[in-house]
């Protein structure tokens, strides 16, 4: 069940360094900008979805990821099944929204 929560968590991941770098395969995106804890960062490393450096910014050390080649793939299937996907309440027929 943890393992779980934690494998979401770095698609999650993986979603959001795609947006921050617009998809671009050799964009670097500071880590801590995404707010994830260090468990989730390790799994997405663990299952080859990105890379990890350290960096610095004037004095500040940080950690930066790029999206692998199998990373962008997830990020980017997730977010076109995201876009394409029905809109709720879609699914219900008419005559259960007549009255609200």
């Amino acid at each position: 069940m943890v393992s779980e929560a934690v494998d979401s968590a770095a698609r999650y991941l993986l979603c959001k360094l795609y947006d921050a770098t617009a998809g671009r395969p050799d964009a670097w995106q500071v880590l801590g900008n995404t707010e994830e804890r260090p468990e989730t960062i390790a799994r997405a490393v663990e299952r080859g979805w990105i890379i990890i450096r350290d960096d610095r910014i004037g004095p500040i050390k940080v950690q930066s990821g790029l999206l692998t080649g199998e990373g962008r793939r997830l990020a980017q299937n997730w977010e076109d099944r995201v876009m394409n996907a029905p809109k709720y309440p879609h699914h219900l027929p008419d005559d259960k929204w007549a009255n609200r």
